[in-house]
């Protein structure tokens, strides 16, 4: 059974400079474009080679200037990346804010999206949905202010918001839809503030990053690998570390080490796709096909167009005598990556 190379580490970002890179011994990562999150070969690593601006921004009560990230907007609204990524592709309240490879909900986004929510929870068809979201985007203020006076009311036909200086009443009836842009915010000061103060995630990041800077040389592995564990003292949310951190010890060949500290990663955002795609490999390597299986499908539920995931997963197919079902995601890595570096064995397999 053919495999990646043992030293062939994905990087996952952390933030800023979220992305892909895959890097054989040696070698410089080249960031790839990102889906939202980010994986690839064997052991994934989140690297943030050239960060595009700094940590998030974290106001004390006010999230107006704040920029959210996919997996805390989708824990907020008790969604799924995977859904914030689908509604996304179909132009429903996709992420507004771009930095680098990476996109950023603001709070005007949430708005769209509690109020998508809601008329998918009531069962509006699409099109209608469209329509919707198309008029909540032309009656909303681009400040969102004053937020004590807005309200979001929709009849599942057409959406308005509404201040203290008139109101609204759906020509169809009842409305679906009806809530306080400022209950919204409340909310979101409620929970989608971290624990850590900003000074402190601040230092968390530029500590992350210094591993991120230096976990490409083997000569300053030890430096790197103390940088994401003083990262993640000051920060333990910052999945990615975890990830970081694991690669350097499966690169050393402390693969149980590597597996412990992918499964905290897993723990700190389970659906991040690098952590179960490495995971995934290290049980390929132990021929515990199954067990590779059962990770490498998570990872390509989570990002369908993680081709090395697919590649790895039809070699845990082949093991498994599952030769249909192999053959498929042969040809899906072959559909994501035509000239990848197991093409041709994904050719002759296929």
């Amino acid at each position: 059974m053919n495999r990646e190379p043992r030293d062939n580490v994905i990087h996952v970002a952390f933030g800023a400079a979220r992305g892909r890179a895959r890097t054989s011994a040696g070698d410089v990562p080249a960031v790839v474009p990102e889906p939202v999150a980010p994986p690839v070969a064997p052991p994934v690593a989140q690297s943030a080679s050239t960060p595009a601006m700094p940590p998030i921004a974290r106001t004390p009560d006010d999230p107006l200037a704040d920029l959210y990230e996919a997996a805390e907007v989708a824990k907020f609204f008790g969604l799924t990346t995977k859904t914030l990524r689908a509604f996304g592709a179909k132009g429903l309240a996709p992420p507004s804010v771009v930095r680098g490879r990476n996109r950023y909900y603001t709070f005007r986004d949430l708005v769209a999206l509690r109020t998508l929510k809601g008329l998918v929870d009531q069962g509006v068809p699409r099109r209608t949905l469209v329509r919707a979201l198309e008029g909540l985007r032309k009656t909303l203020p681009r400040t969102v202010r004053p937020l004590e006076t807005l309200r979001v009311v929709a009849d599942g036909s057409s959406v308005v918001v509404v201040d203290e200086r008139g109101t609204f009443e759906p020509s169809t009836g009842q409305a679906l839809l009806d809530f306080s842009v400022d209950r919204l915010r409340a909310d979101v000061v409620r929970v989608m503030r971290r624990s850590a103060d900003a000074e402190q995630r601040k230092a968390a990041y530029e500590h992350y990053l210094d591993g991120c800077r230096l976990d490409e040389d083997p000569d300053t592995m030890e430096r790197a690998a103390e940088s994401y564990r003083i990262a993640l003292t000051l920060d333990p949310s910052i999945a990615s570390a975890y990830t970081n951190l694991g690669n350097l010890r499966f690169r050393q060949g402390r693969a149980d080490e590597a597996v412990v500290l992918y499964r905290a990663a897993l723990d700190v955002d389970d659906e991040q796709p690098e952590a179960h795609y490495n995971l995934g490999f290290i049980a390929l390597e132990r021929d515990q096909a199954a067990r590779a299986r059962l990770h490498l499908e998570r990872a390509v539920e989570l990002d369908g167009a993680f081709a090395d995931a697919h590649f790895n997963l039809a070699n845990a197919l082949e093991a498994l005598g599952e030769g249909a079902t192999a053959r498929a995601h042969y040809a899906l890595y072959l559909e994501l990556e035509p000239d990848g570096p197991f093409a041709d064995d994904a050719r002759a397999r296929r």
